[in-house]
C-alpha cells in the first residue's frame, strides 16, 4: 500500500521528539512506543496517507491555521495516549504548500491548577500587523485564541504568542499574563462559551472584532460579537453578530463559528451545529456610530452532507484565497486497538459561485503533487446490466487513489449510474465487500412520477398558493439540502410542497406528484464485513445537472466532489479484505458514456 512503508521512519522520529519533550516534562502524561506498535500504526490498512492526522492517538477541530514566516502552520486538538477524547492539547504541524507535512512537538499544554487545567479547546490565528511597530501588538505580530476549561470546567477565552515569532516553526508558545481575557458569557444561563474566531480590522472605526460560539439552552444558537482596540483587551458589543432566532438552522448551540467575505458584496458565517457545519450568507456592514451589522440573504446551505464537522479556515495571504479543513471522526469500534483516531478532510479552498450563490469547496492545487501515474479511460460505454471493470496500472491501488469521472452522454431513460470502489471482484464475481457512489439523474420537467409519494425524509413543507408541482421542483432545486420533492394536497384541500434531504421508495399515493433532483449516494451496506463498520448510507444533492465527480479515496476514507465542488460528500469506510481494491461502472434503466482518470496518490508526510 503506498506510503505506509515510508511513512515508519517519519513517525519514529516524532514519537522519539515526543518523547524527549515528554521527559523535560513539557507534556508529562504523554508515553512513548515501542517501535513494534509504531510499525503497527504505519501498516495498518485503513489509516488514511494523504490526509492529515497525528502519528498516533485522537483528534478532533482543526485549530488556528496560519501561513506565517513563509510557512503554513495546522493546530488542532489532540489528546495523548487516547483514542478516545480526553484532556485537550493543541497538536501541530507545518507545511511549505499544504500538500507535505512535517509533525511538530504540542505547542500549547494544559497548566495545572489555572484557568485552562482542564483542556486547551478550539481557537484560532489572528496575525495582527507584521509591519507595526510599535504598541502592544509591536512584539506579538502573531497570536492564538482558544478556549480554556478552568478548575470547575468553565469556558474562558485565552491568549498565547510565539515565544520568539521569528522563528519560522513557531516552536514555543508562552501564555498571556492576563489570561483569561474572557471570563464568561454575557448572560446566563448559556449553552456554551467557546471556539473564538479570527479577529479582522475594520477601518471605519479602528476596531478589532471576532466572534464566539453560544446559545439560549432549549432555545436557539448565537454568534457573539466581541471588539477590542489591541487584540489583548475584549469587550462584548452588546449585541450578537448573528442571532439563530428563528433559526434557519440548528440546534440551541453555534460551535466553531467562523466569518469572513466571500465576495466584495457578501460575507459567510458558518457554524458547527445539529453534526453539520452550516453555512449561511449576508452583507456585512459598518456604518459608523459604533455598531456592526450581518443581515442574511436567506441563502443557506452545508460545508458537506457526509462526516465533516468543526471546519476552520484561514485567509491564505500567499496564495490569496481562503482555505479551510473539517474534522472527520471514526465510524467502527477498531479506533483502540488501531492506536488512533479521527483526520481531517483534504485541504479545501472556498470560494462562491456567482450563478447560484452556492459555496464552492476543491482541494488545493498543490495536492496533486502527490499524484503518480495516471490510467486513462476514455468514453466507456456502459450498458443496463452490466459491469465494467475499469483495470488499474502495475502497483496502483484501489485504496490511494483519485479520480475524475465525467458524464459523456446519457440515455433519456437512464435513472442512474454507479462507480463501484473498493470492490473485493471484478466484473461476473461475487462481491462480498463494495461501496457503490450512485449518481441518481433527475426527473425530467415533463415526466415526474404522477400518483406517487415518497414518505419519509421530510425536512421543510410550504403551503403553496394552488397545486403547482412546477413550483415545488423549482423550489426544491433552489434549496442547497433538497434531492426529492413533492406536490400534494392536504384532507383540507391546501396545496403542499414537501422538500426531502433523502430518497425514500416510491408507493402509490392518489393526487401526488413526486420527482428527483440528481443526487449522489454514497452506499457503504456492503462495504465492510465487519460488524462494527457503519453501514449507512450518505446522500447529498446535485447543483444543477450532473456533470463531474472527483473522487478521493485514502484507506478508510472517501471524499466527492460533485459538479466543480457545489455539493460536497466525505464518509468513512473500513473494507476487511485485502482484494477489496477494485473499481467498476454500472447503470440502470439505460445507457450512460462515462471517462475515467484514476490517478495513485503518495503520503503527504
Amino acid at each position: 500500500m503506498m506510503g505506509n512503508g515510508t511513512t515508519f521512519p517519519l513517525l519514529l522520529i516524532w514519537c522519539t521528539m515526543m518523547c524527549i519533550i515528554s521527559s523535560s516534562f513539557i507534556i508529562p502524561s504523554i508515553s512513548c512506543l515501542h517501535a513494534d506498535h509504531i510499525i503497527t500504526i504505519a501498516a495498518d490498512p485503513q489509516r488514511p496517507q494523504y490526509h492529515f492526522l497525528p502519528p498516533q492517538w485522537w483528534i478532533n477541530d482543526p485549530n488556528g491555521p496560519v501561513y506565517f514566516n513563509d510557512l503554513y502552520h495546522l493546530f488542532y486538538q489532540y489528546t495523548p495516549n487516547s483514542t478516545n477524547s480526553g484532556l485537550k492539547y493543541w497538536g501541530h504541524a507545518y507545511s511549505k504548500d499544504l500538500a507535505k507535512w512535517t509533525h511538530l512537538p504540542v505547542a500549547i499544554s494544559p497548566t495545572p491548577g489555572s484557568y485552562d487545567e482542564n483542556g486547551i479547546w478550539t481557537g484560532s490565528s489572528t496575525v495582527t500587523n507584521l509591519n507595526l511597530n510599535e504598541g502592544p501588538m509591536a512584539a506579538h505580530p502573531l497570536y492564538a485564541i482558544y478556549t480554556g476549561i478552568n478548575q470547575k470546567g468553565q469556558q474562558v477565552q485565552c491568549i498565547a504568542f510565539p515565544k520568539n515569532a521569528s522563528d519560522p516553526l513557531l516552536l514555543e508558545w508562552v501564555k498571556y499574563d492576563n489570561n483569561p481575557v474572557l471570563g464568561g458569557p454575557p448572560f446566563s444561563p448559556a449553552t456554551g462559551f467557546r471556539d473564538p474566531t479570527t479577529a479582522w480590522y475594520d477601518d471605519v472605526d479602528g476596531l478589532w472584532r471576532m466572534v464566539v460560539g453560544s446559545g439560549v439552552p432549549g432555545s436557539h444558537g448565537m454568534t457573539l460579537l466581541y471588539e477590542s482596540k489591541d487584540t489583548l483587551s475584549w469587550t462584548y458589543a452588546g449585541y450578537p453578530l448573528y442571532d439563530g432566532k428563528p433559526p434557519p438552522f440548528g440546534d440551541d448551540m453555534f460551535e466553531c463559528p467562523d466569518f469572513y467575505p466571500v465576495s466584495p458584496s457578501l460575507h459567510l458565517l458558518k457554524v458547527s451545529t445539529t453534526g453539520r457545519d452550516m453555512w449561511v450568507t449576508g452583507s456585512y456592514k459598518n456604518s459608523g456610530g459604533g455598531k456592526v451589522t450581518f443581515t442574511p440573504t436567506g441563502t443557506v446551505g452545508t460545508f458537506d452532507f457526509g462526516d465533516f464537522y468543526a471546519s476552520k479556515s484561514f485567509y491564505d495571504t500567499k496564495e490569496k484565497r481562503r482555505v479551510t479543513w473539517g474534522w472527520v471522526l471514526e465510524e467502527d469500534g477498531g479506533a483502540a486497538s488501531r492506536g488512533w483516531a479521527g483526520m481531517f478532510t483534504l485541504p479545501r479552498v472556498v470560494t462562491i459561485d456567482p450563478k447560484t450563490n452556492i459555496i464552492r469547496q476543491n482541494p488545493v492545487d498543490s495536492l496533486s503533487s502527490l499524484r503518480g501515474p495516471l490510467k486513462s479511460f476514455s468514453n466507456v460505454s456502459v450498458e443496463v446490466g452490466s459491469e465494467i471493470a475499469l483495470p488499474l496500472n502495475g502497483n496502483m491501488q484501489g485504496d490511494q487513489i483519485e479520480m475524475l469521472v465525467t458524464i459523456d452522454d446519457v440515455a433519456s431513460s437512464t435513472a442512474s449510474f454507479t462507480i463501484r470502489v473498493r470492490s473485493s471482484g471484478g466484473s461476473g464475481q461475487q462481491q462480498v465487500e463494495h461501496t457503490d457512489i450512485i449518481v441518481t439523474l433527475p426527473s425530467p420537467p415533463s415526466s415526474p412520477e404522477v400518483n406517487m409519494d415518497r414518505p419519509g425524509a421530510d425536512y421543510h413543507l410550504i403551503v403553496l398558493a394552488k397545486m403547482d408541482a412546477n413550483e415545488c421542483r423549482t423550489l426544491c432545486e433552489a434549496d442547497p439540502l433538497c434531492v426529492v420533492w413533492t406536490a400534494y394536497q392536504n384532507a383540507s384541500g391546501t396545496p403542499l410542497c414537501t422538500l426531502k434531504n433523502g430518497i425514500p421508495n416510491a408507493v402509490p399515493r392518489a393526487n401526488t406528484i413526486t420527482g428527483l433532483r440528481g443526487s449522489v449516494t454514497i452506499d457503504r451496506g456492503a462495504s465492510s464485513l465487519a460488524s462494527d463498520a457503519a453501514k449507512g448510507s450518505v446522500i447529498a444533492p446535485v447543483i444543477g445537472q450532473p456533470s463531474t465527480l472527483r473522487v478521493f479515496i485514502d484507506h478508510s476514507v472517501i471524499e466527492v466532489y460533485i459538479n466543480g465542488g457545489l455539493s460536497c460528500m466525505t464518509t468513512r469506510v473500513y473494507p476487511t479484505l485485502p482484494s477489496s481494491q477494485g473499481v467498476s461502472l454500472l447503470a440502470t434503466g439505460g445507457n450512460v458514456k462515462l471517462s475515467v482518470n484514476i490517478w495513485s496518490m503518495g503520503s503527504i508526510f
